[in-house]
């Protein structure tokens, strides 16, 4: 399972990205991050893999998510 409880997150010298995120996903669900150019899909996916560290809030996870580079970002499995 991985857990976002009130995450905020902020790049840093920039504005607040996500403020408040509540978000479950369960073993075996199937997600899709959809959205335009710089909305936060990528950043979303790094805090998701431990890349990046909330402001504030808790991302837990129950097993470690694997990471891989691809052209236009990260990717997870």
């Amino acid at each position: 399972m991985l857990t976002f409880q009130d995450v905020t997150y902020a790049h840093p010298n920039k504005d607040i990205l996500f403020s408040g995120l509540h978000v479950t996903v369960n073993r075996g669900d199937k997600i899709a991050l959809l959205g335009p150019n710089g909305a936060g899909k990528s950043t979303l996916l790094r805090l998701m893999a431990g890349e990046l560290a909330p402001l504030s809030g808790t991302v837990r996870r129950d097993v470690p998510l694997i990471t891989f580079p691809s052209i236009s970002g990260s990717s997870i499995i």
